[in-house]
């Protein structure tokens, strides 16, 4: 093995025992054996662990400063330092701030999630409104074609039922609104109608009802 090679990486190139076994195709105990042999051996290993050292504080002060200053998250400060989650927790525990900044976001956490469930709450009721609204819609729809064959006078709301496949429902604007892809729009169908203008009728069919 080239001796004067692998002194001449580590000293003058200043590559890692690591990348000059990888080149040498050998250990890194034998890469050891040579370099320790020179003379200027412990100065090197002493300045290339305090400069481990320093760069070692320099990522625990960025850790701790993602974490405990920003806000982030453990799984987040991993990600964009390139860090094994276990190397980020270990680091933010090291410091005395943890205990008092976990119970915060535990705290945190539980108001968040009940936020969370009453807005899905909320979204599941204004579903169910949506439903209703609907239903009842299609119910009026049955009616109205019945009423038609007793009169010929229908109010908007009774035209648009009897015509509610050609209309959508706007859920932003809660109104059913002609639906332009049907063409253009006979000038005796209403544009528009808001659903909460519908009168609202028990959730019964046309033979329990005894229209």
């Amino acid at each position: 093995m080239d001796s004067t090679r692998i002194v001449e990486m580590y000293f003058n190139e200043k590559k890692s025992i690591q990348e000059i076994a990888k080149i040498m195709e050998s250990t890194k105990q034998n890469i050891y054996k040579h370099v320790k042999k020179d003379s200027r051996y412990l100065e090197e290993a002493s300045r290339r662990r305090k400069i481990k050292n320093e760069q070692k504080a320099l990522q625990y002060d960025k850790v701790k400063k993602l974490y405990y200053v920003e806000k982030k998250k453990a799984c987040e400060i991993a990600k964009e330092l390139d860090l094994s989650n276990a190397t980020i927790t270990q680091i933010i525990k090291s410091d005395v701030r943890y205990k008092d900044e976990k119970k915060r976001r535990n705290i945190e956490s539980k108001e968040r999630n009940k936020e969370d469930s009453k807005r899905i709450k909320a979204e599941k009721r204004k579903q169910n409104d949506d439903l209703n609204i609907m239903s009842n819609l299609m119910l009026l729809q049955k009616q109205n074609s019945i009423s038609m064959s007793r009169t010929r006078k229908m109010s908007d709301t009774g035209i648009v039922a009897a015509n509610l496949n050609y209309y959508k429902f706007n859920m932003e604007k809660q109104r059913l609104e002609f639906d332009k892809s049907f063409g253009a729009r006979p000038f005796d169908l209403p544009n528009s109608i808001g659903v909460h203008t519908v009168k609202t009728y028990e959730r019964k069919t046309y033979e329990e009802s005894k229209v």
